[in-house]
């Protein structure tokens, strides 16, 4: 049987293969008579002794019988700048390469937009963009763009057509990238192993495909799915997060029951983009028929506080419900819930700060949650690398205003024209028109722990931070360190991989007056060691015990000026660290500006 010749060889042309790397060693023996085109540039001055460039090509080089391959050198310490000054390069030159292979990355990725659109332009000009992820095993880009193929290393994958399918619009591919022998320049060969050549393997099948078939990215990673030996099946959908995800507009609101998180509703209205109508608490009330200005200290409203049985619902849209587990008896508590009900049938939303209805969310009615359907792909345990500057808010213990604090803050940040993000804890944030909520203070309804937490909350602030804002803020809640182990409440474990997520640059730790100092030194030191940050300032909540630890959260009394001086001072010397007291007006300001000093 005569051997005949293969047709494909005699109709098609080579593919134009684009490599961007280091230096390719023309010296080399095995690549002495290659030919490869190499594309200078006027930017960049290429350190000639790096062998990264020459091992790529030394895997991609087997299909040179159906590729022409170029290069475009640059140098191992590439900035983002460069990257995008390089690709834009690519964009305006006189030739559309079929495939650009990009084995290298950025993990801290500041102009995101722009090295995305960049990117976007090649695709449109009719090139496949294959990029290595980082091997410090996090999200880098160009790879992680939906108008990349993205691949990492896979050890499943042992032979050079071994590949690993992710459906999921980050990640893309697993191939070989264990250690292995490459060509290098300076020794001539090397054991090396990593996502670069992982790439290269991609990049030398994804030749073979349009050789035989010109396709686009999408066809292509169709095409790696067939012949893949495993999949990974991702759940792909667009939106996985809160992120405003209020399913109806609110104008005017009432709020019940009257209580501590409600609250902060009215202390902050003017942070609201939604005007408070009408106030209601139980028939059972202290704060019936008295002002709201008459309670809350500070706070300029004239509004009364009526009984829930007068609920007057014709001049509002929406009734934001708190907390009621205050209310003792269940006859009350299953009044409202039929209440509740009755409201929805009239028309009005409901926005709740936990599933008091117990029963699915709706157009109408609303409940801040995050559940296992809300968990981002796992992708390997890759992270994003957040650019924006994030201010975390942490405590000593509960019910010390650190969710007050966090927006003292962000009223000055918004006052003073910085694009704020915002993460807050307390099921109220969404009001606040926060970027997203971790509901995971008192009833939480976070359904998801650990790893999988850690993860979620990595995919919003990515999502916050590439909305270009300046300063990320993002309050904690309940206390940080483990002060007794007689029960499991003690444990701060969720709040421990909530700040492991959020990864502060700085923190502000609020404390009562009546704290330990070894307590507070311990719990800065804690947070300085276990979240790799620094404490800047500490908080003081205005209130102390007035009867001894067991009245811990009813009776209280305003600490004294003279005694808060007194403790400022005496903490300010052992532990180094500026002292402000919450309700004091002009401490908060001067707080506000070492704030702004310590991130400049």
């Amino acid at each position: 049987m005569n051997c005949k010749e293969n047709p494909i060889v005699e109709k098609k042309n080579k593919v134009k293969v684009l490599i961007i790397d280091s230096h390719i060693s023309r010296k080399h023996p095995k690549i002495l008579n290659d030919e490869i085109i190499e594309i200078k540039t006027d930017f960049i001055n290429v350190d000639t002794s790096l062998g990264h460039g020459t091992a790529i090509y030394g895997i991609l080089r087997k299909k040179i019988e159906i590729a022409q391959f170029y290069s475009l050198p640059i140098n191992d310490n590439f900035s983002e700048e460069q990257l995008i000054q390089v690709l834009d390069y690519v964009m305006n030159y006189n030739i559309t390469f079929d495939i650009i292979n990009i084995s290298l990355g950025i993990s801290f990725c500041k102009n995101y937009t722009l090295l995305y659109s960049v990117c976007e332009k090649l695709v449109k000009k009719g090139s496949v963009l294959i990029s290595a992820f980082n091997n410090d095993g996090s999200i880098s880009f160009p790879a992680a763009f939906d108008n990349v193929i993205g691949v990492i290393s896979s050890d499943k994958c042992i032979a050079i057509d071994d590949f690993e399918y992710y459906e999921d619009e980050v990640l893309n591919i697993g191939a070989k990238g264990g250690i292995q022998r490459l060509l290098w320049n300076n020794p001539k060969y090397i054991f090396l192993s990593g996502n670069s050549f992982s790439c290269a393997y991609v990049t030398s099948q994804a030749i073979q495909f349009l050789y035989e078939e010109k396709c686009d990215y999408i066809n292509l990673l169709n095409k790696f799915k067939k012949i893949s030996k495993s999949i990974h099946r991702y759940n792909t959908r667009n939106d996985y997060s809160l992120l405003e995800s209020i399913p109806f507009s609110i104008k005017k609101a009432a709020l019940f029951p009257f209580n501590k998180e409600i609250h902060s509703l009215l202390r902050f209205k003017e942070l609201l983009n939604f005007d408070i109508v009408n106030v209601y608490d139980s028939k059972k009330s202290i704060y019936l028929g008295r002002m709201v200005s008459e309670i809350l200290d500070g706070v300029d409203s004239d509004l009364i506080i009526n009984s829930i049985k007068n609920f007057d619902y014709t001049n509002i849209d929406t009734i934001i419900v708190g907390h009621i587990d205050s209310f003792n008896n269940e006859e009350e508590k299953k009044s409202v819930i039929n209440f509740l009900i009755g409201l929805i049938e009239k028309g009005v939303n409901i926005y709740c700060f936990e599933n008091i209805l117990k029963t699915s969310q709706n157009k109408n009615y609303f409940y801040p949650r995050i559940g296992s359907e809300n968990v981002f792909p796992y992708r390997e345990g890759m992270l994003y690398r957040i650019t924006t500057p994030i201010l975390g808010f942490m405590g000593t213990t509960s019910f010390q205003g650190k969710f007050t604090l966090q927006l003292e803050i962000r009223k000055r940040l918004l006052k003073d024209g910085y694009l704020v993000g915002e993460v807050g804890t307390e099921p109220s944030s969404l009001l606040f028109s926060m970027n997203a909520v971790i509901p995971m203070g008192y009833n939480s309804t976070v359904e998801i722990v650990g790893k999988e937490l850690i993860n979620y909350i990595n995919n919003i602030l990515f999502k916050i931070s590439n909305k270009n804002v300046e300063i990320i803020l993002a309050g904690a809640q309940a206390g940080t360190l483990c002060y007794d182990t007689g029960n499991l409440s003690r444990f701060n474990i969720d709040i421990y991989s909530y700040m492991l997520a959020i990864d502060p640059d700085f923190v502000i730790l609020s404390f009562n007056s009546f704290d330990n100092i070894e307590y507070l030194i311990k719990t800065v030191s804690f947070i300085e060691a276990a979240f790799n940050t620094k404490v800047i300032a500490l908080v003081m909540f205005p209130l102390e015990l007035k009867d001894g630890y067991f009245s811990i959260f009813k009776a209280k009394q305003y600490v004294s000026n003279d005694c808060y001086l007194n403790l400022k001072r005496n903490l300010e010397s052992k532990i180094g660290i500026n002292v402000y007291r919450l309700d004091d007006y002009y401490e908060i300001n001067n707080l506000y500006e070492q704030i702004i000093k310590s991130f400049e």
